[in-house]
């Protein structure tokens, strides 16, 4: 089973925002220029709301992907099956689990983000990606999706990572499934889904 955590808004902070004080102040005490430092909402919720207000409610949400990892590798359901994972980010950088994968400190989880989005590796269009993989079977996990009970051991989840909203990719040539009758978190989500694979297994 693999899980892709799809569209995170995972970025470094925007030129609109690097002159102003609280940017260059502490990306300077990290000994960095903001070119190079990543967003984070929980540190300037004030200047994002400032210069992207539609989006205030969807950036810079790092603990979604921190949270995405720390359950799929803390989860006993990979001890019935194997479980991989990736995580697709704003401008199309995929960061795959043996990069993340070990990384529990949260602090540590966002300074390797901030090094993937600096140095990136793997850079794909969703779609792109996703064909890479197209002898397995490909879901969406959507709240208006086709209620489902079972999974395919094989197949590809698509989770939503962002915290309001809906996919920014174009995923309509897959099927859209759901888990529940309401919108969840990405952690609410995945306990669910693993406790599906779980009693698959018995």
């Amino acid at each position: 089973m693999k899980f892709l955590l799809a569209d995170t808004e995972i970025e470094l902070i925007p030129p609109l925002m690097h002159s102003e004080n609280l940017v260059v102040e502490s990306c300077k005490r990290k000994g960095k220029s903001p070119q190079n430092c990543i967003l984070d909402y929980f540190e300037f919720p004030k200047l994002i709301k400032k210069y992207f207000p539609e989006k205030e409610k969807r950036m810079a949400r790092l603990y979604i992907p921190y949270f995405f990892a720390r359950l799929n590798e803390e989860s006993v359901v990979g001890n019935y099956l194997p479980v991989d994972y990736a995580v697709h980010t704003k401008n199309n950088i995929i960061i795959e689990r043996d990069e993340i994968g070990n990384i529990v400190d949260y602090e540590s989880f966002k300074n390797e983000l901030e090094n993937k989005l600096n140095n990136p590796g793997r850079i794909s269009h969703l779609n792109d990606y996703l064909s890479t993989w197209e002898d397995n079977e490909i879901a969406v996990l959507h709240p208006r999706g086709r209620r489902i009970k079972r999974f395919n051991r094989e197949s590809i989840l698509i989770i939503g990572g962002f915290a309001e909203g809906d996919y920014l990719s174009d995923l309509k040539n897959f099927n859209k499934v759901s888990v529940y009758d309401k919108e969840l978190t990405v952690p609410a989500t995945l306990e669910l889904v693993h406790s599906m694979l779980i009693n698959q297994r018995q």
